[in-house]
């Protein structure tokens, strides 16, 4: 069946709307501009099947795509400090192969909370050559009084179960970085680790 009067007038009317334009179109505009144009011989307007018209214009196949493509972006997993308790100090901490680098801690510290973040940043910096652990002192207050805890927040490297080095307050991840490499010289190289 050869196209209408009122179907190529629809398509000429349609051919210059964007493509954004004319899918926003809904039924009810479709059959206004149709009947607009006048319908067809006995009255009735036709409304034309999705995508009728791409070939029509040069403009419906050259405008960019309505829906783009996902992008994807590569994600770093990154580990988290584990939490060590009382119970596990002994097994996790002291009798550990690798060193250890402990934060003592309180929730309702604020510079704790603020190096928060670069525990776990270390944690999976180090990841395989340093183990790091959070040590809550409100709910284990037994090491607390054994590595004299005065004040929170405290960093303590071990190393075959003994204190190597303790640092008492927030750090940075440069200040953090240097203090690894001063008393672990094989786990952080002389530039320090790539960011």
């Amino acid at each position: 069946m050869p196209p209408t009067r009122t179907v190529m007038a629809f398509a000429a009317q349609l051919s210059v709307r964007p493509v954004r334009r004319a899918a926003k179109a809904t039924t009810a505009s479709c059959v206004k501009m149709a009947a607009a144009a006048g319908g067809n011989r006995w009255g009735a307007v036709r409304i034309p099947p999705a995508g009728a018209f791409a070939a029509t214009s040069r403009r419906l196949r050259t405008d960019p795509p309505l829906c783009r493509p996902a992008r994807l972006h590569s994600v770093r997993m990154a580990l988290k400090a584990e939490s060590v308790t009382d119970d596990t100090f002994e097994a996790e901490v002291l009798q550990s192969s690798q060193p250890v680098l402990v934060d003592f801690y309180a929730t309702w510290c604020g510079p704790c909370k603020l190096i928060a973040p670069l525990i776990d940043w270390a944690a999976s910096e180090f990841a395989g050559k340093l183990k790091v652990f959070k040590f809550n002192t409100d709910e284990n207050p037994k090491h607390v009084r054994d590595y004299n805890i005065y004040g929170l927040p405290t960093l303590v490297i071990f190393r075959d179960g003994q204190v190597v080095a303790q640092h008492e307050g927030a750090l940075g991840k440069g200040p953090l970085t240097q203090f690894l490499a001063k008393h672990l010289p094989d786990l952080v190289p002389s530039g320090g680790p790539a960011s």
